[in-house]
């Protein structure tokens, strides 16, 4: 599996430059997205990761699951997670919980399917 982190959503402003009211309505967003050598381990390793919902309402987090074309047409399958949350301390909790979590079902995956390889 390959871990890309793709997308950091805010205004684009250095956040030690926002006033911290400004920081408090703005919703702020990332979005990871994890590649797996099949779709089927794409969808496995979601419905291993979506079942435990967030331990606050403080945070949303939407799955998917992406198939796209690399340059050699070769088909890459994608567990896409959006995490979303109007404060930034909570928004870091929950990835970094969920990089754990993803840790531990990688590392699963690849003990049981040879075709995760190491």
């Amino acid at each position: 599996s390959t871990l890309h982190l793709i997308n950091m959503d805010g205004d684009g402003r250095d956040m030690a430059n926002v006033d911290s009211s400004a920081a408090e309505e703005k919703a702020h967003c990332c979005e990871v997205k994890i590649a797996f050598p099949t779709n089927l381990q794409a969808q496995q390793a979601m419905q291993v990761l979506a079942v435990d919902p967030e331990p606050t309402n403080r945070v949303a987090k939407q799955f998917r699951i992406s198939q796209e074309a690399d340059d050699k047409n070769n088909q890459k399958y994608y567990m896409v997670v959006r995490f979303e949350s109007k404060e930034l301390k909570m928004l870091r909790v929950a990835v970094s919980s969920f990089y754990d979590y993803l840790a531990l079902v990688i590392k699963t995956m690849q003990e049981f399917d040879t075709s995760m390889g190491s």
